[in-house]
Formats: C-alpha cells, structure tokens, sequence
C-alpha cells in the first residue's frame, strides 16, 4: 500500500516553507452558489479527479477557472469573498443554477512543488484532507496555505492557480 500522508503531517512538512516564502492573492472573480441541502462534490479538473468532499447547507459551491467545481465551508466563503456585491452569473445556465459572481479577497502562501517534493512527501500522489479524502498532488501544483491564518494547507492545480493567483501587490 502506498502511503498517503495526512493533511496535519503535510502542513507540518512545508508550514515553514510556506509562511517563509510570497503571499499570492486570489485574483479571479469566482461563480459560486449557497448550498440548500448537504450533498458530496467530486471535483474533477483537466479530466482528472481531484478529491471528493462533503458539504453542509450553507456552504458555497465555487466553479474554478478551469471549470471544476468545489465547496468551501460558509464562513470561509465569507472571509475569502466579497459577499456583499455579487454580480450576474456569466450565462442563463450558471444563473439557473442559482451562480452568482463574487470578486476574491482572499490571500495565500504558496509553494511550487518539485519532482522532488512530490517523490520525498507524496510518493502515493496524494494526501488525505481534512475532510478524509484524498487530495491529488503534481509536481508543477501549488500547495497553498491561507494568509495569515495558517491552519490548513491545500493543493491548487498549476493551470488553475497560474489563472487565479498574482503575488500580492503585483
């Protein structure tokens, strides 16, 4: 069995990597929708699943830059969004879906993870998430931890993060 390092141990492994390298902000206006009711989003990018994650009513279901679709907790929708001034879904579809379009204001740490990160702290490709799933991992993704709250580290696509974060004040 390959391993598949937790989250905890992988925040461990790269906390200090993370908090001593560039803070990146969240720069792409996002669709996103309350959730009514709990449910699972499987989340799956360029063809490839990603992870697996439950959801409560009251969390928000995003659509990334690259189409995939993802929950987050509600209050964390709320510190990493401008809730306050949602705009018009993209297209008739999005808005029947109940997608509205919030601007970012959220920050992270991120580290580019290397051939060698990858093989020394992944060598099964993935860690588990907090929510007890696996999480895929890439050489090229990007491990990323909220700024300044720390607490949680999480994986974001290369084409994905190219097409969502810039280096603060940039």
């Amino acid at each position: 069995m390959t391993s598949c390092p937790t989250q905890a141990a992988t925040l461990a492994a790269f906390s200090s990597t993370l908090q001593s390298g560039p803070v990146y902000r969240k720069c792409a206006t996002m669709h996103a929708r309350r959730c009514e009711s709990a449910g699972v989003c499987h989340t799956t990018i360029n063809g490839e699943h990603e992870t697996s994650k439950p959801y409560e009513a009251g969390d928000y279901l995003l659509i990334g830059t690259e189409g995939e679709r993802y929950s987050i907790p509600g209050a964390t929708f709320l510190k990493r969004y401008d809730a306050a001034h949602p705009a018009d879904a993209d297209t008739a579809a999005l808005h029947a879906e109940g997608f509205r379009k919030f601007e970012a204001t959220g920050r992270v740490w991120a580290h580019l993870l290397t051939e060698a990160d990858v093989a020394a702290h992944f060598p099964g490709g993935s860690f588990m998430a907090s929510w007890n799933e696996p999480f895929t991992v890439h050489a090229g993704d990007w491990l990323c931890m909220p700024h300044p709250d720390g607490g949680e580290c999480y994986r974001i696509e290369a084409g994905a993060f190219a097409s969502t974060y810039r280096l603060d004040g940039s």
